[in-house]
């Protein structure tokens, strides 16, 4: 049975399928279950056309085929097969690209590797020889492996890492950035989007970062089940291979040089239950389609400029698992620097633009947390007090301020705008903009989540609206455009009462037209202070 969320992206397609003709994009976080989706969808549309399903590892195409109900047929040269006459093909893109059939639907999974302007790839060749298939692609990281956003197709669903561990669906990830294990790249080049990789595994490969490593997967790795270790070359995993064993601790090295056989036995020993290898080491190929929930610890010593990589590396250790309270991320590349934990927004860089650590790191366990954090969130650690002073807030001359005390201060409203936008736990809110002339977008906002599971939240809204002269049922039933719709009709404040001494600031009063002006001991008396 399908989750609501991906019961929502379902909908979303066939939505968008019924109303448009051009690509569409669902990001659903790894370990969010996509498989599910495309088999629900290939299922749906079954009834009433053709479905090809596309993949580029056998793993992918393996699973999506186990979930989907319709009769199947697969065109793979590493399963074997080559069939095209069921009502829905699940195939390779390496094989099927220059196939020609009469496909209505395509979707395709992993779809960051479509590039965006290369008509002459695989992916593009296959969708150019089917102009009239509605196309979808599905993603966990929404921009290029080699960097940039994905800019073929429109996003029309998305649901994020934060959101999905706040539902309760994935683990959470103890981040650990250990910088003296952290290696100087500065004179490696970064073409297409990453570090070359010959050079960075020169740098990697170092006896005196060996050595560091091995002493933190010694420690960190002690009381943890089952550790994946990412590294950039064979030879810099086989030489971790080969350190560890010199200290007593068994592993097994996988890469693209390894056989099918050797693969799938690895994989089965560090499943195991009992007697298992606790250490895998790989370079570059357990990142998609590899569902180890048991993964409990990820030892990271691949640097990457690539925010997919990075995330496609976090997204082994997120799903849950018995007796798995979370999952150990020890980065040894400086790619929480780089990119932040798993999750966080995607910002887009200068190629040359130096690395550095924006968060902070607790000086007891080596936890790297957000930068405005006041106690570590693994240990406790009490963060000190900053010894820089607060910037004092400065307004144009041209603004009406009424001064009541402290860092708390009266703004006329000029006009007030309502727009939803995505939060960075993945939830659709409505932000409510008051235009007051403060700030550097002239703006302070409250936020409302219509959507929200959550009776409480959701009983806010319906407050907030009721105060403002429009009363509304559940804003669960109302779509997005009939609540902005409904905004129109409310009555806007002339003034708001805003308190600046927290991190962001905080409306704690409205002025209506209507009301009895109140003196400043009154309204001292009602402010929080």
């Amino acid at each position: 049975m399908l989750r609501q969320y991906q019961k929502d992206a379902c909908n979303a397609v066939v939505s968008w399928f019924n109303y448009h003709d051009t690509p569409a994009i669902v990001v659903v976080a790894t370990g969010g279950g996509k498989s599910h989706i495309i088999a629900s969808l290939a299922d749906y549309y079954a009834k009433s056309g053709r479905i090809l399903i596309i993949a580029h590892r056998k793993e992918l195409l393996q699973q999506t085929g186990e979930k989907i109900s319709s009769e199947v047929g697969f065109y793979s040269a590493s399963l074997g097969e080559k069939d095209i006459s069921k009502p829905i093909t699940v195939a390779g893109i390496q094989s099927i690209y220059e196939v020609v059939s009469d496909w209505q639907y395509i979707f395709v999974d992993e779809c960051h590797l479509m590039s965006n302007n290369d008509e002459d790839g695989m992916y593009w060749k296959l969708i150019n020889n089917h102009p009239s298939a509605k196309v979808c692609g599905f993603t966990a990281t929404p921009y290029r492996l080699k960097g940039g956003k994905l800019g073929w197709g429109e996003v029309i669903y998305e649901i994020n890492y934060p959101a999905l561990l706040e539902m309760g669906y994935l683990a959470p990830i103890s981040n650990k950035l250990l910088l003296d294990c952290v290696p100087n790249l500065d004179d490696v080049e970064v073409k297409l989007g990453d570090y070359v990789e010959s050079q960075l595994a020169e740098v990697m490969e170092d006896p005196a970062l060996i050595e560091a490593a091995i002493k933190a997967i010694m420690s960190y790795g002690a009381n943890r089940h089952s550790c994946l270790i990412f590294t950039v070359s064979v030879r810099h995993g086989e030489l971790l291979r080969d350190a560890l064993r010199l200290n007593g601790i068994e592993s097994v090295m996988v890469s693209g040089k390894s056989s099918d056989a050797e693969r799938a036995e690895a994989v089965r020993q560090f499943k195991h239950e009992y007697g298992s290898v606790r250490y895998l080491i790989n370079c570059e190929i357990f990142l998609v389609g590899f569902d180890a929930p048991n993964v409990d610890a990820i030892f990271c010593l691949r640097p990457t400029k690539s925010k997919a990589l990075w995330e496609q590396m976090l997204g082994r250790g997120v799903r849950k698992n018995e007796g798995k309270t979370n999952c150990l991320l020890i980065d040894m590349a400086g790619n929480l620097a780089e990119h932040g934990g798993m999750g966080e927004p995607y910002r887009e860089k200068s190629r040359k633009e130096a690395r550095k650590v924006s968060g902070k790191i607790c000086p007891e366990c080596e936890e790297y947390t957000k930068p405005l954090a006041k106690e570590c969130p693994d240990c406790g650690y009490q963060f000190p007090p900053s010894e820089i002073a607060k910037v004092a807030h400065k307004y144009e001359a041209d603004t009406r301020e009424y001064k009541l005390g402290g860092d708390i201060c009266d703004y006329d409203v000029s006009d007030v705008s309502y727009k939803f936008k995505t939060s960075k736990k993945g939830s659709r809110m409505i932000v409510v903009s008051y235009h007051c002339g403060f700030g550097k977008y002239g703006t302070v906002a409250d936020f409302l989540l219509p959507y929200h599971e959550s009776s409480f939240v959701t009983d806010k809204v319906k407050k907030f609206f009721h105060e403002r002269g429009n009363a509304i049922g559940d804003p669960k039933e109302y779509s997005e455009d009939d609540l902005l719709w409904h905004t129109e009709k409310l009555n806007q404040p002339v003034r708001i009462t805003v308190d600046h001494r927290e991190e962001f600031p905080r409306i704690i009063r409205y002025h209506w037209a209507d009301e009895p002006q109140q003196s400043l001991e009154d309204l001292l008396g009602e402010a929080p202070l």
